[in-house]
């Protein structure tokens, strides 16, 4: 595995650890396609109670070129507003041990306003309810866009794509169930593309703990 290579898989776990919390229930908008103002302040709106938490994770990652590394592992992630995201994995095998200690903020929507200029893509057919973001970083990087797409019933973000200058690629599709009177994604399907590498990569969350900012009344 070239360095490069071996640089991208700590990514893949951070965009898996990027896990949006969101309360049920949807606000109304004016017209099928709001500014991109509006709707990340909405998904920020519905993120705000939840100061952070700690889940059970469940990772599994297939190499699809060498070294051909099939594996689940288990751990834990944790979630401190805002932004602050930390995922450990527990025995890994020599190879894999890259994926130890990660974190990341690339998924979490209260940081793209900090990172990104973003508008609504309207180049991107998106599926009736669902609203495309295009996001181009303020700074150069390895990075060129990311793509987030929202589901605007729940103010959700159900598919994160990230888009390097390489040529490479990064897409995570979020999948979410109710903890108490919150949304959290449960399990994640990513797909890596990434030059030398090729892998795909599932997650499934459990055991939740959140702490939140407002007071639950008996």
């Amino acid at each position: 595995m070239t360095n490069a290579a071996h640089r991208s898989l700590p990514t893949v776990l951070a965009a898996l650890a990027a896990l949006a919390a969101a309360l049920c229930g949807a606000p109304s908008f004016a017209d099928d396609q709001p500014p991109a103002q509006q709707i990340v302040d909405a998904v920020n709106a519905r993120t705000v109670a939840v100061s952070g938490f700690t889940a059970d994770l469940s990772l599994h990652v297939a190499m699809h070129t060498f070294p051909f590394l099939s594996l689940t592992v288990r751990g834990s992630a944790a979630y401190t507003r805002p932004g602050l995201y930390d995922v450990r994995l527990r025995s890994l095998p020599m190879i894999a041990r890259a994926f130890g200690d990660v974190s990341g903020d690339a998924g979490d929507p209260s940081m793209w306003q900090r990172k990104y200029v973003i508008a609504v893509d309207r180049s991107t057919p998106a599926a009736p309810g669902l609203v495309a973001l295009r996001m181009t970083p303020k700074s150069s990087g390895q990075i060129d866009h990311a793509e987030a797409c929202i589901d605007v019933a729940t103010m959700t973000v159900v598919r994160m794509a990230w888009y390097y200058v390489n040529g490479g690629s990064i897409t995570v599709d979020e999948h979410y169930a109710p903890v108490g009177r919150y949304l959290m994604v449960d399990s994640q399907t990513a797909e890596i593309a990434m030059p030398h590498v090729r892998a795909t990569a599932t997650a499934d969350l459990s055991g939740y703990v959140l702490q939140s900012d407002v007071a639950v009344r008996p």
